[in-house]
């Protein structure tokens, strides 16, 4: 909910502003679908997500809102994901 609550706090900033602003929010691909054993992560992302295409709606007029998803890349957190979605960088 930080994420909310500084918006919320810097959102009418942006908006007095005589050109048009930007909110950028770093979601990820697991928002869209589910993915085993990162289910507060997946959560998280997907609020990011749902979060940015609200303020679209209400604030589109005035900022630009996006949403960033980038897939996954070959870290701790995804060093057991064998469903080929994740980008590895293990010798064969």
């Amino acid at each position: 909910l930080s994420q909310a609550m500084m918006t919320k706090k810097l959102i009418w900033k942006l908006m007095s502003r005589p050109s048009k602003g930007a909110i950028v929010n770093l979601s990820s691909i697991s928002a869209s679908r589910g993915v085993g054993y990162l289910m507060p992560y997946s959560q998280t992302k997907a609020f990011n997500d749902y979060f940015s295409q609200n303020l679209e709606q209400e604030y589109g007029h005035k900022l630009d809102i996006l949403s960033v998803m980038p897939g996954f890349v070959s870290s701790n957190m995804t060093q057991n994901r064998i469903d080929g979605m994740v980008i590895s960088n293990r010798q064969p």
